[in-house]
């Protein structure tokens, strides 16, 4: 692996700082499915009257970029886990496409990079 211990221990700090802080995000707004680990379920939004349909017309568009949003955070906390499994293992660092070591730079700004800049 082309990664120093420091470099692999600064780039595991971020990403576990970075799952923490997008699962406090989806916790935010969404409900951990009981039934499945990684998924969460968007709260439909309650805008006053059920009678309004102003407010009836907001809510369905709040829970449309709920569900987006989710959907966006979700996928980026399997990247992280997955990233983080990637480390225990000693694999991480490897585009899952060509197995070539992805650079530095890259995992710097995205750690949780699954592909070499080539293959993305």
């Amino acid at each position: 692996m082309h990664i120093s211990q420091n470099d692999l221990q600064l780039l595991k700090n971020k990403l576990l700082s970075e799952e923490k802080t997008t699962s406090e995000t989806l916790a935010s707004f969404a409900s951990k499915n009981k039934n499945a680990n990684r998924e969460y379920t968007s709260e439909f939004p309650t805008f006053g009257d059920a009678n309004d349909e102003d407010a009836q017309t907001s809510a369905v568009e709040e829970y449309g970029t709920r569900l987006s949003a989710e959907r966006a955070l979700e996928e980026r906390l399997r990247a992280i886990e997955e990233a983080l499994t990637h480390i225990e293992k000693g694999s991480y660092g490897r585009c899952s496409n060509c197995k070539q070591d992805i650079p530095l730079a890259r995992l710097n700004v995205s750690p949780e990079a699954e592909l070499c800049g080539k293959c993305k």
